[in-house]
C-alpha cells in the first residue's frame, strides 16, 4: 500500500514539474510581450510578439487563448493591486495606460501576478496561484533579468 501511494505520489510530481517546464517560460514570456504592449501604448501589438516569442510550434488557437485571457486578466490585476480604482472589465487600454505609469514594488507585483495566473491557466489549475507566482518571478530574475 506504501509503495503504491509513494509511485502515485511520484508520477504526480513528476507531471507538475512537466507542466511547470512546459509552461513557466510561456507565461513569462507572454508577461514580456505585455510589456511591449504598455511601451508601445497599445495591445493589438501582443499577439505577434507572443507569436515571436514562444518558442515551437504552438497552435495559433492556443495563443489566441493566451492573448484573451490576459487581456480579460489585466484590468482585473490592476484594480486589485489598486493601479486602477475601477474597471468594467474590458479597458484594456485605461490599463495599459495605468501601468506605463507604474514602478517598483507595484510594477514588480503586477508581472508575477500575471506570469502566475498565465502559468495556472495554461496547467489548466494544476499548478496552485501562489506558487507559479514565485516561480514566475524566480525564472524572470534567473533568466530574463539578467539579459
Amino acid at each position: 500500500m506504501f509503495r503504491r501511494l509513494w509511485n502515485w505520489l511520484k508520477s504526480t510530481l513528476s507531471k507538475l514539474e512537466s507542466l511547470k517546464d512546459k509552461y513557466l517560460p510561456v507565461a513569462v514570456n507572454v508577461v514580456q510581450a505585455v510589456k511591449k504592449a504598455i511601451e508601445s501604448g497599445t495591445f493589438d501589438v501582443v499577439a505577434g510578439v507572443i507569436k515571436t516569442l514562444i518558442p515551437g510550434t504552438i497552435d495559433d488557437d492556443v495563443i489566441d487563448s493566451i492573448v484573451k485571457y490576459t487581456k480579460e486578466r489585466i484590468p482585473f490585476l490592476c484594480v486589485e493591486l489598486q493601479i486602477l480604482k475601477a474597471t468594467n472589465g474590458n479597458d484594456i487600454d485605461k490599463a495599459l495606460a495605468a501601468l506605463k505609469l507604474t514602478y517598483g514594488d507595484k510594477w514588480e507585483q503586477f508581472t508575477s501576478g500575471l506570469a502566475g495566473e498565465l502559468l495556472t491557466f495554461l496547467a489548466d489549475d494544476k499548478i496552485d496561484v501562489a506558487e507559479a507566482k514565485i516561480l514566475a518571478k524566480k525564472f524572470y530574475d534567473e533568466y530574463i533579468k539578467k539579459y
